[in-house]
This record gives C-alpha cells, structure tokens and sequence, in this order.
C-alpha cells in the first residue's frame, strides 16, 4: 500500500516515525512539507528514500497514494483532504475535522463522490481501550449514561503559541483562512470528542442537544486558552473544562457515571480507564494512548479488509458542532488577574476553579466568569458561521 504524508513537521512527525521502516507492507511514497528543511528528522527520511513535494498539487501531477494523511494545520484539512479524495486516495485527516462544519460539510460530499473513505485521527478512537468502552456501552452493561465528566488542566508556554507559521490561538490564519484555533478545538480536543464519541453507535458519536459555554483567555490570543461547557444529551449531562492557563497542574481526569457503574481515567495516578460495576466487578479497560500512531495502522487495516472504520468523518462532527456553538454561545472574556513569570501565563486559583467545575458538573460562579447562552446544536447558525 502506498502512502502520502501531507505535513511532515508539528505532529506530522508521529506519523512520519510510525512510516519510516515499518515491517507492514507501506510504501511511503511521498512527503509533501513546504518547510523540509525544518524537519527534525529530515535525514531519516531521506535515507528512506522518500521524495519530498512542496504541496500536494506538486505530488499527484506525476505520483498516486492508496491513503493520504493530512497533518497540516487546521487551515489546510478541508482543501487537502478534498483533493486527495479526488485524486483516487483514501484520506486519514488529522484532529480536528476542520474549522467550519460548512468545510465538513464539504468534506463528506468530496468522499461520497470519490467512493474512497474519509478518517479522522482522533488517536483515542482507534484504541482499544475506547473500542472496548464503547462497545459495552453499547451493549448495556453500564446502562443509562447520566453524567460525563472530562477536565484537563494542561499549562503551555509562549513557545506553545508562537508554533507552526503564526496561526496558534487564532480566529485566522495571515492568509485569512479560518482556524479557529483553542484549547478545546486543538490540543484537548480529543478528550472532549472521547465524551461524545463513547455514547455513538459504530463509527459514530452522540450529539448534545444543547451547550452553555464560559470562554477565557489569559495569553495574548485571539481565541480562548480556557474553556467550561455545559451540554445535556437527552438526559446525559455532559461536562468538559480544559485551560492552558493554569498554575501547574498537568493532569486529564474522565468521570464516567451510568446506572450500573462508573468508568474513570486519572492520569495523575495511571493512564488506564477503568470501570467497576454496582456488584463490584471491574473491569481494567486499558491505556487509551499506548500506540499514538494507531490511526494509520487501523485505517490501513480496514482499507485490507474491508470493515467499517472506527473513526469516520461523521464521527467528528458532533465535535465540530460544539466548537461553533460555544463562539455563539459565549464572547472570549480576559482574566482579570493575570500572572507572567516570563516563560508562560497563568491565572491564580484556575486550577482549583477547574477542579470544583469539574467536580460540580458546572459553570464557574465567579465575578470574571460571564455564562453564556444556551444554544442548540441544532441551531442555523452553526451551520452559517464563517460564511459572508
């Protein structure tokens, strides 16, 4: 099988590690990366013998892939993705799905067109701790979910916001494509979809029927470093609080309660989900990030033999939903009390602000805190935004 990597530097360099000399039978044809220079492990690839392409346009003239993955920034995801669809590849695009759900929109039309498959690479997804998870969800050995907690307190520095060519924590990229780059859309991104995708069927993830949002920021950003959601699907509580902007600490806490039982993850004491029933029984689900290259080797399974994907685009777009509906939900408000230590950021007390939301399935009740507004994911103007 033959394989195209479309942005080879940022986190195109997990995939880039897991191609170069993997024993599974891919060729890896191509590394198209306008900046290959900047790559890290630029050497290796070239011993590999793979050639280098400045865009994709630049590949598929004299070149074609049974799969491309797309590592490229937001900006990039919808326009790659549907032009190696119709150049006869099969596509695994990197997290998040794109910027607009008008993009993803377009997306699913460009792969029902090709007949070729569109996979999203959400890595907790393909584990098989989540496959495990959803799969007695799905069978009813938990019951009714009733509520869904996710915080992750995860401090990141200047340098964090000064990556890739300027889009970090933007509305827009320099070149006026929409980005719409924060916390919740980028780096804890999959924890949020993790929530939502665990409740879905086969390949596809719940949709909350409302969302309430407090957005803030503490760096010098466009978008939000820090974000609190409140959704309700059916009668499923959902809550997701995640910020950059913390004090210290560095941690991803999941809360999982269902009629029978709970399923929790702490990365403070292990890295495994773990469920245990009312009669006593538990159930060791595993670590959700023990391959973090899983996407490519699922999908190139698939592709093989023929099953369902465990990740498809339709899979994403709850996540994406939620993404316009917290922007029309609630303004990006600024911390009033800010701290700069030079290297980062940081707001004092959010940390323990974030754990007593998290612990209380609620919005902060503070004076910087403004609540949004109730929005359903149903709502127009989801599916307007960023247009004219």
């Amino acid at each position: 099988m033959n394989v195209v990597l479309c942005g080879v530097g940022g986190y195109g360099q997990t995939y880039a590690h897991a191609l170069l000399g993997n024993n599974k039978g891919v060729n890896w044809v191509g590394a198209v990366e306008p900046y290959p220079d900047r790559v890290a492990n630029k050497h290796d690839i070239d011993a590999a013998g793979v050639k280098w392409f400045a865009s994709l346009e630049d590949f598929y003239k004299n070149n074609s892939a049974d799969l491309c993955i797309i590592a490229s920034p937001i900006a990039f995801h919808a326009p790659q993705s549907i032009f190696a669809l119709r150049n006869g590849s099969h596509v695994l695009c990197e997290k998040p799905v794109a910027a607009l759900p008008s993009e993803t929109a377009a997306m699913i039309a460009a792969r029902d067109k090709s007949g070729k498959s569109l996979s999203i690479g959400y890595q907790w997804s393909y584990s098989n701790a989540a496959q495990r998870i959803k799969q007695d969800i799905s069978e009813g050995i938990y019951g009714k979910p009733l509520r869904l907690s996710t915080r992750v307190l995860w401090p990141r520095d200047r340098a964090y916001y000064s990556r890739g060519s300027g889009w970090a924590g933007c509305e827009k990229d320099s070149a006026g494509r929409w980005v719409l780059d924060s916390v919740a859309n980028n780096a804890t991104a999959h924890y949020l979809h993790n929530m939502f995708y665990i409740l879905g069927g086969a390949g596809r993830s719940a949709m909350p029927d409302i969302l309430r949002a407090v957005l803030m920021r503490a760096n010098p950003i466009q978008m939000y470093d820090t974000a609190f959601f409140e959704m309700k699907s059916g009668d499923t509580i959902i809550s997701f609080i995640a910020t950059h902007a913390g004090e210290s600490e560095n941690s991803i806490v999941s809360r999982f309660e269902f009629e029978n039982g709970v399923i929790t993850y702490d990365d403070r004491i292990n890295t495994r989900f773990s469920g245990k029933l009312n009669d006593g029984t538990v159930i060791d689900y595993g670590n959700p990030a023990e391959l973090p290259s899983c996407p490519i080797w699922k999908v190139i399974d698939s592709l093989r033999e023929g099953k369902g994907f465990d990740c498809p685009i339709e899979a994403a777009i709850p996540h994406n939903r939620v993404m316009i509906a917290a922007l029309i939900s609630s303004d990006i408000g600024t911390f009033p009390d800010i701290c700069d230590d030079g290297r980062r950021f940081y707001v004092p007390g959010l940390d323990q602000v974030c754990r007593d939301c998290g612990d209380g399935l609620c919005l902060p009740d503070i004076a910087w805190a403004k609540l949004g507004d109730a929005v359903s994911l149903d709502d127009p103007r989801i599916d307007l935004y960023g247009g004219s």
